[in-house]
């Protein structure tokens, strides 16, 4: 008699239906492959069409010692890649079909792969490494049925958006890496601009050391993710990194700033409540730049917590601070103070005058003397006066303006570090 058996599915396969079901009704696309770890009982990892991973368990595959050869900054290398896809073509005459190689790219341990395909379009690649365990007859069943809840979650009946954060964040992270092969970062540019319209702009908050603000990572970038469609949000070096699509650009006030824009005042706001110090960038049409408006913005947030400003961090508000910054990092900050300013700190400390700090104001404030008068909270007279005896004293010719450019230059470093006035020991 025949054994009409082997044509039901075991009871292994389905438990694990039953598993990979509920984990993709209450985690998505996450939780299917954290599931289809646990049930396989060695690594699972999801890639991108460009293999990036997407999710894995568990989930620092870089830190696995068995698969520390094959994958590298969080993608497989190109060499990996091409052999791969080559053992793929020959092994097998359906090309999407899950498979054993044999001769596997990690010191010759076996992988079984297969490849996600939504209509007709591929999405990405799931590779299960068993390293040197025996083959399991049910194993390739497995493996098609966990592409299965994947594609379940991108035709929208479960999570479908996981998918699309996920990738996004692996194209945004493309464009923020100043190693980022060409062909990556093109592909990486199309895939967001089909996503993103209209201008961007990026928003920067970087953590402090501080446990409270980390734990917030996983929980905010999924409350944020769902909440802003608009966006693709990443965690990138120990900071939220947010590409902010739909701005709208105004000519007559073409600066972005929070109280023009509903998502970015949002944002601004459900950092601050964490005691977290975002900085913007300006807003931009070209995808190929957005490394350069991340570090825009990165520099803003940083200058927002070391100066402790009061007011937002925005990007033109602030220039040309943040590249004076950069300049200051170098150690090279005293090169370019103008020399008065070491003649007047020593002359305010002689007689007890507020030369310096009367000087550094009015220059700051473009030679607004009453702006300068209300920061000092004195009177105009006061501050003609003080300006009068300065020029007196120290033959400055604040009607120059060569002089002025000098010393406003000079008033800026200032404002980022005071101590710079301290004359160097040379």
């Amino acid at each position: 008699m025949e054994d009409r058996s082997k044509n039901y599915p075991s009871e292994t396969l389905l438990h694990a239906n039953w598993r990979l079901m509920e984990a993709s009704r209450s985690s998505g696309l996450m939780g299917v492959i954290e599931e289809a770890g646990k049930i396989f009982s060695y690594p699972v990892i999801l890639f991108d069409e460009s293999f990036r991973v997407i999710a894995s368990y568990p989930k620092e595959p870089e830190k696995i010692p068995e698969l520390q050869c094959m994958i590298k900054n969080n993608r497989l290398g190109d060499k990996s890649v091409y052999r791969l896809l080559m053992q793929n073509k020959l092994k097998s005459s359906n090309y999407y079909a899950p498979f054993y190689a044999k001769r596997g790219i990690c010191s010759g341990d076996p992988l079984i792969l297969g490849e996600l395909v939504h209509s007709g379009n591929i999405y990405g690649h799931l590779v299960v490494c068993p390293g040197n365990a025996p083959e399991n007859k049910d194993d390739l069943e497995l493996v098609s049925l966990v592409l299965h809840m994947i594609e379940l979650n991108l035709s929208g009946s479960f999570r479908h958006d996981d998918y699309r954060s996920s990738s996004l964040a692996l194209r945004l992270e493309n464009l923020l890496n100043s190693g980022t092969p060409g062909y990556l970062l093109n592909s990486s540019i199309e895939a967001v601009s089909t996503s993103l319209s209209g201008r961007f702009a990026v928003l920067v908050a970087p953590l402090n050391n501080y446990a409270a603000q980390y734990a917030l990572v996983e929980a905010s970038l999924n409350k944020l993710r769902e909440k802003y469609k608009n966006t693709v949000i990443v965690f990138h070096s120990h900071s939220f990194v947010i590409l902010i699509g739909e701005i709208r650009y105004n000519a007559s006030d073409p600066v972005l700033r929070p109280e023009n824009n509903l998502t970015v005042n949002e944002l601004f706001e459900y950092f601050e409540q964490y005691d977290i110090k975002p900085g913007l960038s300006n807003s931009f049409s070209d995808l190929g730049l957005t490394r350069y408006h991340y570090r825009q913005a990165l520099l803003c947030a940083r200058l927002g917590g070391e100066l402790r400003l009061k007011k937002r961090a925005v990007f033109l508000d602030l220039m040309p601070l943040p590249a004076l910054s950069v300049l200051i990092k170098a150690n090279l900050g005293y090169t370019f103070i103008h020399p008065v300013f070491f003649q007047i700190k020593k002359y305010d400390r002689e007689y007890k005058t507020e030369y310096e700090k009367t000087l550094c104001a009015f220059l700051l404030n473009i030679k607004d003397r009453e702006k300068t008068a209300k920061e000092l909270k004195v009177h105009k007279n006061t501050v003609q006066y003080r300006l009068t005896r300065i020029e007196e004293l120290f033959d400055l010719p604040l009607d120059d303006s060569s002089a002025m450019l000098n010393l406003i230059f000079s008033a800026c470093l200032l404002k980022l570090n005071p101590s710079l006035d301290e004359r160097p020991e040379l």
